[in-house]
């Protein structure tokens, strides 16, 4: 029953003749999308072939969905992955990036979650259809916010997405942050309106209590220090990789 699963699996990661023998790589180049949102696109992947943790599992969940076969999104502290179910009918987890099958306690361990923040289900828990969509609102909401900046409409579209995902910490979090920006640009006025700033005030810290409440921690710096490590050292790696391939096909023409 997971044949599909594979398959998917390995269009994606290995050398073969389907994908013109061009696996779909990690681009460490601006890796969350600061400077260049459409990095986080999947049409992205799709074009050059490097993707991020954010596009490589939404076109691992795109096949299977097309293809028939059962794959979630799970989500951790800026990251996001595959969880479905193995032929001994447990969950297993499938890293894209780097083309494993990490354990739970494993990803707990490099991510630094805490016990209440799992069993509370804020990470990684298997997502719904319909969370999953709310996190594709998610994701527009931002591209907006890059576009247009935070407006009416930005938050339409973060309590649209709550109403079907409402305890999603990345959403809660660009909900606190647009009554920050709204503080921020009334304070900038003239003459601003305290009443207004009181009562957005009242509204940001009210979401930031609940997402304490929620049980939410801040990734542990430690951990920051080790993951951006990480990444600098397989950034090398895939540079050292690129350099040898172009060497190889110099000497082959």
């Amino acid at each position: 029953k997971t044949a599909i699963n594979w398959a998917v699996f390995t269009y994606m990661t290995e050398d073969l003749r389907i994908n013109d023998y061009r696996p779909y790589s990690y681009d460490f180049d601006d890796y969350f999308g600061e400077k260049d949102f459409t990095k986080m696109f999947v049409t992205k992947l799709m074009n050059e072939k490097s993707g991020n943790c954010h596009s490589m599992p939404y076109l691992y969940k795109i096949l299977c969905d097309e293809l028939g076969a059962d794959a979630n999104l799970a989500i951790t502290p800026n990251h996001v992955y595959i969880k479905h179910i193995n032929e001994i009918g447990r969950w297993a987890n499938v890293e894209l990036t780097n083309a494993t099958f990490p354990k739970d306690k494993w990803i707990v361990k490099d991510v630094g979650l805490s016990k209440r923040t799992v069993e509370k289900k804020l990470y990684m828990n298997p997502l719904t259809g319909i969370e999953s969509v709310a996190m594709t609102m998610f994701d527009l909401s931002n591209a907006y916010e890059v576009q247009f900046g935070v407006d009416s409409f930005y938050l339409s579209m973060i309590d649209t997405a709550l109403v079907y995902f409402p305890n999603c910490i990345p959403l809660l979090m660009n909900k606190c942050n647009y009554y920050i920006e709204q503080v921020l640009l009334e304070q900038k006025k003239e003459e601003p309106n305290l009443k207004f700033l009181k009562e957005v005030t009242e509204k940001q810290v009210f979401i930031d209590k609940h997402i304490a409440e929620l049980g939410h921690e801040e990734m542990p710096i430690k951990i920051q220090e080790k993951l951006a490590r990480f990444m600098e050292k397989e950034r090398e790696k895939e540079e050292k990789k690129h350099k040898k391939q172009e060497k190889k096909k110099r000497k082959q023409t």
